[in-house]
C-alpha cells in the first residue's frame, strides 16, 4: 500500500490515468514534426514521459528518488522548486538547458519578471502557467 501513500500518486481523471492538466499542457506545447524541451514542476515529472516522448525535460523523476543515500541534483530543478524563484537565474538555466518552455505553478512566487527576460505567457491551465522562450520558439526552425 506504499504506492497509495505517495503524494505524487493521484486518482485517475481519465483513461490515460494521467492528470488532465499534464495532457492539456503537453498537447498545447507539442509541435508537429519535432521534439520540444520543457521544464516542469516536480509533481508533473512522472506523467510527462508516460504521456508522450515528444516532450523532453532537462531533469526527470530522479530528482525525488533516493538511491544509495544519494539524491540527484540539478541546478534548474533547485531553482524551479525554491520557495521564491529568481527569474534571472531561472531564465539563464532554462537557456543553458535549451528549453523552449517552462511550466510554473500559478502559486509560484517570482522575484523578477519573466517577460523582461523574453519569456512570454504561452497558455494557462487551472493550476499552471506555461511560458515560451521568444528567442527559442520551436514553431520556427
Amino acid at each position: 500500500d506504499y504506492l497509495y501513500n505517495n503524494p505524487n500518486h493521484l486518482k485517475a481523471e481519465n483513461l490515460n490515468h494521467i492528470p488532465q492538466d499534464i495532457i492539456d499542457i503537453c498537447d498545447e506545447i507539442i509541435v508537429d514534426g519535432r521534439e520540444v524541451k520543457a521544464a516542469f514542476p516536480v509533481e508533473c515529472l512522472t506523467y510527462v514521459t508516460q504521456y508522450t516522448a515528444l516532450v523532453h525535460m532537462p531533469y526527470g523523476r530522479e530528482m525525488f528518488l533516493i538511491s544509495d543515500g544519494a539524491v540527484a541534483w540539478n541546478r534548474l530543478y533547485e531553482i524551479m522548486e525554491s520557495s521564491v524563484v529568481d527569474v534571472k537565474s531561472l531564465a539563464s538555466e532554462l537557456r543553458d538547458n535549451n528549453c523552449h518552455y517552462v511550466v510554473l505553478r500559478k502559486s509560484t512566487m517570482l522575484d523578477g519578471n519573466l517577460e523582461k527576460e523574453d519569456w512570454i505567457v504561452y497558455c494557462e491551465t487551472d493550476k499552471y502557467t506555461i511560458y515560451l522562450d521568444k528567442n527559442n520558439d520551436p514553431h520556427y526552425w
